[in-house]
């Protein structure tokens, strides 16, 4: 079995549950770049200076306990863990597993709409077109 999730529907999704608004852009079949655009309200100025940041989101393994990733910012890596670190922190509790070096686990029973799911089908893999990402699953 093959489910299929649009990046617009997953925007949309990520908007609605952490208020935060992020571009989904396909890289390759286990690789999206994830854009974020960061607001800092300059009071001496009166308005706020906007920045977008751009990461690379690598699929490592996958599987029904857990998701690890890497994340790569090219030359901004150094700057990776303190914007990592403000954007996984609006992860609902729990879900972040570990996080050190770009590297990190998101612990997928954390996610209660997700238990059902997990609790029916064995996740195979997880991959992704330009447009879509797929979960490849079997049932239990």
């Amino acid at each position: 079995m093959e489910i299929t999730i649009p990046f617009t529907e997953l925007m949309g999704l990520i908007q609605k549950e952490s208020g935060q608004t992020v571009g989904l852009a396909y890289k390759s079949s286990d690789e999206v770049l994830v854009s974020y655009i960061a607001s800092v309200k300059v009071p001496l100025l009166g308005k706020p200076i906007s920045k977008e940041f751009q990461v690379g989101l690598k699929l490592l393994d996958v599987s029904n306990e857990k998701v690890d990733f890497q994340l790569d910012a090219g030359m901004l890596n150094g700057v990776l863990g303190f914007a990592s670190s403000f954007l996984l922190n609006k992860l609902p509790p729990g879900l972040l597993e570990s996080f050190s070096n770009g590297r990190g686990t998101l612990r997928l029973s954390t996610i209660p709409q997700l238990k059902p799911v997990l609790d029916r089908l064995e996740i195979d893999g997880l991959y992704m077109d330009p447009d879509n990402l797929h979960l490849k699953a079997q049932t239990k």
